[in-house]
């Protein structure tokens, strides 16, 4: 009878450390990746998670991290992907920033941050409002004064369309000096960042452009465009040191467009704490200063539970702006 008794004994200790084992390996992170980016090659998600992945894997947290490109329906493409591929994978996340906030709330797609699992975010990002360097605004005060005169006549593009992100963002900060988005038009751009870009560069019709501020370093640089403000409450540093911000200027508002990490659908807690984890420790290396640094980006982890707050209170601020401007109802 002791024998048998030390046999069961024995074969629930096996028992409880495969178990225990299987557990542990199915909240270990894996050690390849892949990110689907939303969006096409060049634009801000697609950035992050190129930049993101060339500093995880020069500090060795990961041994291979794909780059996987999704664009369609306004991210929504990229976050269908992420939920009918991720069921029950570790190795599978998204970046995302604002957009999937203001895509949900406006019915570009049904889905939202809540039907996935927030894991962190990491950045934020500014926007940047441009003029071409024959502008004769060489403020954004003087823009603002001129769409106050002449209500109308002045046209903003942007890489998105109406009551999205280079909407919203430009119509927040304007309208923190009394300048209402019903003063000036705004001009989205058919395919994105680049192509309004090129419409604020070959249009005497385009008098400004709305985008990301490490969008505009490019052109800058080239002297081919002034960039009157970084939404920003301060000046980053960089490339664009020497931009004010529409804090400076007068104008008391700012736009922070935070950007961050989502993992399929169901994915367990220490999963997502140990994806917060690898967030956070990259931020602490030189490589990533690097990074931050050329992009004009600034730290901004939030992980886990943290962020999935801070998401449902940016929705509110952010479903209430389009409810003002005519969005939503």
């Amino acid at each position: 009878m002791n024998k048998v008794i030390r046999w069961i004994l024995a074969s629930m200790v096996l028992l409880l450390f495969i178990m225990g084992n299987t557990v542990l390996a199915a909240d270990r992170l894996p050690s390849k990746i892949r990110i689907i980016v939303p969006g096409g090659p060049g634009g801000g998600w697609d950035t992050t998670a190129r930049e993101t992945a060339k500093v995880l894997l020069a500090i060795k947290t990961f041994r291979s991290i794909d780059i996987q490109n999704i664009p369609g329906a306004g991210g929504g493409k990229g976050i269908k992907a992420l939920i009918n591929e991720g069921k029950g994978r570790n190795n599978l996340i998204l970046v995302n920033s604002t957009p999937i906030l203001l895509r949900y709330l406006n019915k570009t797609f049904p889905e939202s941050f809540r039907d996935l699992t927030p894991l962190a975010a990491t950045i934020a990002d500014f926007q940047a409002i441009a003029v071409r360097m024959d502008s004769p605004f060489q403020s954004l005060k003087d823009l603002g004064d001129a769409m106050k005169k002449k209500p109308g006549t002045i046209a903003i593009a942007g890489g998105s369309s109406p009551g999205s992100m280079d909407h919203i963002s430009t119509a927040m900060v304007l309208e923190g000096r009394g300048v209402s988005w019903r003063d000036w038009n705004y001009v989205p751009a058919a395919k994105g960042g680049g192509d309004a870009m090129t419409m604020l560069l070959a249009s005497k019709h385009i008098h400004g452009l709305s985008t990301g501020a490490s969008e505009v370093i490019g052109q800058m640089e080239a002297g081919k465009i002034r960039v009157l403000c970084i939404t920003s409450s301060k000046r980053l540093s960089g490339s664009l040191a020497s931009v004010p911000t529409g804090i400076e200027q007068g104008f008391k508002a700012t736009f922070v467009n935070w950007r961050g990490f989502f993992g399929p659908p169901g994915m367990s807690k220490s999963v997502r704490d140990a994806y917060a984890g690898v967030f956070e420790e990259m931020q602490k290396t030189a490589e990533w200063e690097e990074v931050r640094a050329k992009y004009g980006w600034a730290n901004n982890l939030i992980p886990g539970d943290k962020f999935y707050s801070f998401l449902e209170k940016e929705e509110t601020k952010m479903k209430k702006l389009l409810i003002d401007m005519g969005f939503m109802k």
